[in-house]
């Protein structure tokens, strides 16, 4: 069950199209800026027309173009319609833009070319800024007849093998390498913190959620009513999560995804899984892991399936160059890093929809209460 051929070869794109400063608004999409951004991979590619399509706007703005081209242009054959990425809207000129903003085209840039078997869009141009602002221009799924997935659905068990697959060959690329902390703009990005037992205690960053008021709130719902009362627990569960942070700090990181959920991938038209939206950053495969497939499958396919599906991403993990991790130290890492996927029933509406809260609790607490998610964190 092996699927490593994407439906479209990665391009070498590399960091020459920092030359080109990135758009700060969708104003600035012009056939003028499109060809300056298109000739540093493609020489003598002339845009003469652009047809801005739908406009999304959040923390990032993403605009698809139709677009006609000189002789050039189609010789090369470029393609007609792209995605542009970027900081366009208010939200991204009202703050700072963060590290998280560049990372997404330095992946484009320096990684995707060194992954030809990983499923993710094809990318013509990218740019990061001195501000760390970046644009980038990105494969229109849609023409490839891919089928965008969404938070809240469900794959079946042989799609989440093939999932499985595409995160171990991520992983093994980078797998305790020093790339994590020598390449720029990974420095820095390592999930945990040395901070951690004093955000636990102040109840602040990643432990906002655990504040009184609003941990009585949320747990005091209806899609928490299946949960025992140790995991309703405000004490127990931050003494799970401050341990979680404690036992993964001496383990190796590699590059992850960073959010691997469905509302982030796409099936190309022969089923294979798909990877976009990245927030790559140095942290632990147990994380995405765990998280996309807990996260995908409904409750019975995942107690059937989980240790399969595991040892089938260490089978490929080792394939493609990574670790041979031994399984009893790969199934207590799965077991703790539920806890990740757990803190959804905590969510604000104002941050997911209540159904898929909902949903995403009822699949991360009963893996939570099948694999002993406490005791696997020794509290």
């Amino acid at each position: 069950m092996t699927m490593d051929v994407p439906a479209t070869p990665q391009l070498s794109v590399g960091r020459a199209g920092d030359a080109v400063a990135p758009l700060k608004s969708v104003d600035e999409i012009t056939t003028s800026w499109f060809t300056e951004a298109l000739q540093v991979q493609y020489p003598g590619v002339e845009v003469t027309s652009v047809h801005l399509g739908p406009v999304r706007h959040g923390s990032e703005s993403t605009v698809r173009v139709l677009l006609d081209y000189n002789r050039a242009g189609h010789e090369q054959r470029l393609p007609a319609t792209m995605f542009v990425k970027g900081q366009l809207g208010p939200r991204a000129l009202e703050g700072s833009l963060g590290w998280r903003i560049h990372t997404e085209a330095r992946f484009y840039q320096d990684v995707a070319p060194l992954l030809p078997g990983l499923n993710i869009p094809g990318c013509f141009f990218a740019t990061v800024g001195a501000d760390e602002r970046s644009t980038f221009l990105m494969e229109d799924l849609l023409a490839r007849n891919a089928i965008l997935a969404s938070a809240g659905t469900t794959v079946t068990a042989a799609t989440a093998y093939r999932m499985a697959e595409q995160l171990a060959q991520l992983h093994a690329l980078w797998f305790d390498a020093p790339e994590l902390t020598t390449v720029d703009w990974l420095a820095g990005t390592s999930v945990g913190t040395p901070d951690i037992e004093q955000m636990a205690a102040e109840e602040s960053g990643i432990f906002g959620s655990f504040k009184e008021g609003w941990w009585a709130r949320r747990t005091q719902l209806p899609h928490c009513e299946f949960l025992p009362t140790d995991l309703l627990d405000r004490n127990i569960v931050k003494r799970a999560l401050v341990a979680k942070y404690r036992e993964e700090g001496a383990q190796p990181l590699c590059l992850i995804h960073g959010d691997p959920h469905l509302g982030n991938m796409f099936f190309s038209a022969d089923g294979t899984p798909g990877l976009y939206d990245w927030s790559p950053m140095a942290g632990r495969w147990g994380n995405d892991l765990n998280y996309a497939i807990v996260g995908s499958l409904d409750v019975e396919d995942r107690r059937e399936h989980e240790q399969p599906i595991l040892r089938h991403y260490l089978h490929h993990l080792a394939l493609h160059g990574g670790p041979q991790i031994a399984w009893d130290a790969a199934w207590l890492s799965w077991r703790r890093q539920t806890i990740h996927g757990f803190m959804y029933m905590l969510c604000s509406p104002r941050q997911q929809p209540e159904d898929l809260i909902a949903l995403q609790t009822l699949r991360f607490g009963w893996e939570a209460i099948d694999n002993d998610l406490l005791a696997a964190l020794d509290v």
